[in-house]
């Protein structure tokens, strides 16, 4: 079996990637494996899904990141049924790896390496699928608030803040709308 660790540069707070491929390097020794950093959105999918095509070997694929660009590399093993996922979660929420245990526990390789395999379902939402959840609304807009543009909103303590302000944005955006009801004079 290949191993493919596809590391997302950007995600999360703490990131180091340098640190990361080092620790692939010293526990994949004597294994088939590849390091690929995504450049950003939706690269990790084009790159599993371009894998695949051109590939017929068994392959487990590295999820180092956090739920996004876990989400990505399921998109593009969609249709495959020679790839598995595993998750070294690095990202800022890492909420899929929760419903298994703690997210600690899932930054050892060597347990990614010899793990056993779990089957989950997945979502399918208009043409992408989700892993564990989608957002809308409040949630979604947090989201988008909270993209790397917003710098300030990367810290860990500043990420909980983020909902209220968003919140407060979502708030002053319905109050600036007018609603009419049309009523009927019944008397």
């Amino acid at each position: 079996m290949k191993h493919i660790i596809i590391i997302n540069p950007k995600a999360g707070v703490n990131n180091e990637p340098a640190k990361i491929k080092e620790n692939v390097e010293k526990n994949f020794v004597g294994l088939e494996y590849e390091i690929y950093f995504t450049k950003g959105p939706k690269d990790a999918t084009n790159f599993v899904r371009n894998y695949l095509s051109n590939n017929n070997d068994e392959v487990r694929f590295y999820s180092c990141g956090g739920d996004g660009t876990l989400n990505e590399i399921a998109n593009g093993m969609i249709g495959f049924d020679n790839a598995q996922l595993a998750c070294y979660p690095i990202g800022s929420g890492n909420d899929f790896i929760k419903y298994f245990g703690k997210v600690e526990s899932f930054l050892d390789f060597q347990a990614l390496i010899n793990g056993d395999v779990v089957v989950t379902d997945i979502l399918k939402f208009n043409e992408r699928y989700v892993v564990n959840i989608f957002n809308v609304g409040l949630d979604a807009n947090v989201v988008v608030f909270h993209q790397p543009g917003y710098f300030f909103f990367r810290k860990p303590c500043c990420y909980i803040l983020s909902y209220p302000l968003q919140g407060i944005a979502d708030i002053q955006k319905e109050i600036d709308r007018e609603i009419f009801f049309i009523t009927q004079d019944f008397s």
